[in-house]
């Protein structure tokens, strides 16, 4: 299997992993209308994401120009990273303050050791998807 379809394995896992889990817990804990707000903030979350993506993507910043050419694109780069910051910060404490509020420590620690584990699966995803020879006209 190639080196690609092995990162978009693994980054599909991580999805399946933040998308599914929650969803049981919440259904198990607290209904059907926990999920219905789970939902809605995934949703937002992708939306945001989405947004991010596409400003940082799309934003050309050209070397060695002057900053009035380069206001625009630098413009869309610090608000697609501004939104991934968001959707990090949302991610990050938002769990930690439910987890420690309702369940208490242990629920925390068990957050963050899930946490980095999907961080980690994610980059080597990543890692996996950009360093493909093929994507370089190249046999792998």
């Amino acid at each position: 299997m190639r080196r690609l379809n092995l990162g978009f394995a693994l980054l599909l896992l991580v999805v399946a992993i933040l998308i599914v889990a929650p969803t049981a817990v919440f259904w198990k804990l607290w209904g059907v209308e926990a999920v219905l707000h789970h939902w809605i903030w995934v949703a937002y979350l992708a939306c945001l994401t989405v947004l991010g993506t596409v400003l940082v993507l799309t934003a050309r910043v050209k070397p060695g120009q002057p900053d009035q050419v380069n206001r625009g694109p630098r413009r869309r780069l610090r608000l697609g990273f501004a939104a991934f910051g968001l959707v990090a910060a949302i991610l990050v404490i938002a769990p930690t303050a439910a987890f420690g509020n309702i369940f208490g420590l242990d629920a925390v620690v068990a957050y963050w050791v899930s946490v980095a584990l999907l961080v980690l699966m994610t980059f080597f995803g990543l890692f996996l998807i950009f360093t493909d020879k093929s994507r370089a006209g190249q046999n792998s």
